[in-house]
């Protein structure tokens, strides 16, 4: 082996830990941030003087925009990367502005408003130095985000802990905008790995930053954070290709609040009544089919099955249906409380539900989604004194026989009306569910087509 080979390159070694990797930018960004840490313990910096250092934060961060804007145009590309991660967690606001601003009363607030407005330019800015241009979903998730870290210390130092019930609404709107639509960021220069895995450690760490400024929050304002897993049980939905799976994170949503933040159960029901109107809306499940034709005939080889993709309506109605039952739950029950009886059903909400579900069961022709109604209907009746429970042995008999009938008669209705009747489709649908677009069904005659052929 020739010793020059095996020579370790200490210019390029040099270059490429001192240059390109830029660790004193890092070095820079700690020592700043632990200095205004300090400076925040120290009593000099109480009340309107914490000014002064969010200025100070503020003034550092436009100057590491500005250093990339530098380095990038003068094609050190992953230096300016480096200082633009760094602008970016400075958005975070790392230091605690926001909580000091909650405290100021109106002063406050327009600080709030003021430090916004700021997290709008750099962060245009910053997009400019990097030569990147943000979808408006991207901004969409970035301002929602910075909305409720500058304005909900304000709003939980005005409303003391009843405002903690805006924490799971923001956490809500925001991971929704984020999840359920294409947060795109475009580049002039087309992304390479390195730039791909920059994109997404700047989004982890603002969704980090935003829940850590949530849980300091229940510290600073005694807010319960209970009702909080339920969020985030909403949110996988989106990641959930199966009805069932769906119909399973809803439930543990309002079951577990029911059961823990029963106080919440109102709000958590309208967050779930959202959710299924989202998934039903922008992912309607849909089935694979595998299509069966004649058995193989002897020493035949089978072909391997067709299948096809079929848009299921049904489940998007469904989910629909569970949705404007949530919004009804939100607005019937309110705060839930496990030891009292339960309120008297809104009239008019209890009037304009029974009509949209069941125009939805009339749109749908599936009339048993009527059955949806008669738990609220029947207490709503019990509630006015129309639906008296059995006293003795006589008035139990008689309900129950009567009972008998009314669901011997439901199910015959049912079967009539869905045409158990009718020719059964030539193929079987297979218990998963997959994230597709539809196709259209193939017609019955397929398989019988495909049967003939075997046949001969």
């Amino acid at each position: 082996m020739n010793p020059d080979e095996s020579a370790i390159d200490w210019r390029a070694l040099h270059h490429r830990w001192w240059v390109e990797y830029n660790p004193l930018a890092l070095v820079s960004a700690a020592v700043v941030l632990g200095g205004l840490v300090l400076l925040a313990r120290d009593t000099t910096f109480d009340g309107y003087s914490t000014f002064i250092l969010s200025g100070v934060a503020e003034l550092y961060a436009l100057c590491l925009i500005g250093g990339a804007a530098l380095l990038y145009r003068i094609g050190r590309g992953r230096s300016a990367a480096m200082l633009g991660m760094l602008a970016a967690l400075f958005q975070g606001d790392l230091i605690p502005h926001s909580e000091s601003s909650g405290y100021l009363g109106a002063v406050g607030a327009g600080a709030a408003v003021v430090w916004w407005l700021v997290f709008v330019v750099k962060l245009k800015l910053l997009a400019r130095a990097l030569r990147l241009r943000l979808g408006a979903s991207a901004w969409v998730v970035a301002l929602l985000g910075a909305a409720g870290i500058a304005g909900l210390p304000v709003a939980l130092d005005h409303y003391g802990s009843d405002g903690g019930r805006l924490i799971p609404v923001w956490l809500f709107v925001t991971g929704a905008a984020a999840v359920w639509t294409k947060v795109r960021v475009r580049s002039a220069v087309p992304l390479d790995v390195r730039g791909r895995r920059a994109l997404r450690f700047t989004w982890a760490a603002w969704a980090v930053l935003a829940l850590g400024h949530a849980a300091y929050w229940t510290v600073l304002w005694d807010v319960d954070p209970t009702s909080w897993p339920a969020v985030a049980a909403l949110l996988a939905m989106r990641y959930r290709t199966r009805e069932s799976q769906r119909w399973l994170l809803a439930s543990v949503a309002l079951g577990g609040v029911a059961f823990f933040a029963p106080e919440s159960f109102g709000l958590v029901a309208l967050l779930t009544g959202l959710s299924l109107g989202i998934v039903a809306w922008r992912s309607p499940g849909t089935r694979t089919c595998v299509l069966e034709g004649a058995p193989p005939t002897y020493r035949e080889v089978e072909d391997e099955p067709e299948t096809v993709v079929v848009t299921d309506r049904a489940a998007r109605a469904r989910l629909m249906l569970g949705a404007l039952t949530c919004v009804y739950l939100a607005a019937w029950l309110g705060g839930l409380d496990l030891h009292a009886a339960l309120p008297s059903h809104p009239l008019l909400a209890l009037l304009g539900f029974t009509l949209v579900v069941g125009w939805w069961a009339k749109h749908h022709r599936q009339l048993r989604w009527l059955a949806a109604l008669v738990p609220f209907h029947a207490h709503h009746a019990a509630q006015q004194g129309w639906l008296a429970a059995p006293s003795n042995d006589f008035e139990l008999g008689l309900a129950a026989v009567t009972l008998g009938f009314a669901a011997l008669g439901l199910s015959l209705l049912v079967q009539w009306r869905s045409g158990s009747g009718r020719r059964a489709t030539p193929w079987a649908c297979s218990h998963s569910e997959e994230e597709a677009s539809p196709s259209s069904a193939p017609s019955p005659a397929s398989g019988s087509a495909r049967a003939f052929n075997a046949q001969s």
